[in-house]
C-alpha cells in the first residue's frame, strides 16, 4: 500500500506525510506498506533519501500495528525503562535505528551525561528520579 498521502503541502517531508497514511493504512488492515523518499516529487532518491524513508514507514507500520490491537510492548517498555533509568546505552538499543539516536547525543554532549543537553540540569526524569530515591516509603510517617 502506497499511502494515503495525507496532504500534498509537504514537498521534502514527503516521508512523513506517507507514514502517517501507512499507519492509517496497516490500521485498516493492509499487511505491506510502501515507503516514500524526502526526495519524493522533488528528485531522484539519494541513500540518505531511502533511509529515512525507510525509518518512516516503519514507524507507520508500527503505529498501525498499535492501532490495530498488535502491541509491541516489549519495545515500548524497554524504551520506557531506559529512559527512566537514564541508561543512555539502552535508549540507542530500544530506538528505530540505534545509530542515529547515537550520532544526534554524540554531537551534541551535555554536560550532565545524566541529561540530554535539550533540559539539562531540568531534566524532569532526572529531578523525579532523585526525589523518589529520597521520599520517605511512608508518606504518612
Amino acid at each position: 500500500m502506497l499511502g494515503p498521502i495525507v496532504t500534498d503541502i509537504a514537498p521534502a517531508y514527503d516521508h512523513i506525510v506517507s507514514s502517517i497514511g501507512a499507519s492509517q493504512s496497516a490500521a485498516a488492515g493492509a499487511d505491506f506498506i510502501c515507503y516514500v523518499t524526502p526526495a519524493e516529487h522533488l528528485a531522484l532518491p539519494g541513500p540518505e533519501d531511502v533511509k529515512m524513508g525507510v525509518i518512516a514507514s516503519r514507524i507507520g507500520a508500527y503505529v498501525g500495528d498499535m492501532a490495530k490491537g498488535i502491541h509491541h510492548g516489549e519495545k515500548d517498555l524497554a524504551m520506557a525503562n531506559a529512559r527512566k533509568k537514564l541508561n543512555w546505552e539502552a535508549q540507542y538499543n530500544a530506538s528505530i535505528c540505534p545509530a542515529d539516536a547515537r550520532a544526534i547525543r554524540d554531537n551534541r554532549p551535555p554536560e550532565d551525561p545524566d541529561t540530554c543537553t535539550m533540559c539539562g540540569s531540568y531534566c524532569a526524569i532526572k529531578i523525579v528520579n532523585e526525589w523518589l530515591d529520597e521520599a520517605p516509603t511512608n508518606v504518612f510517617e
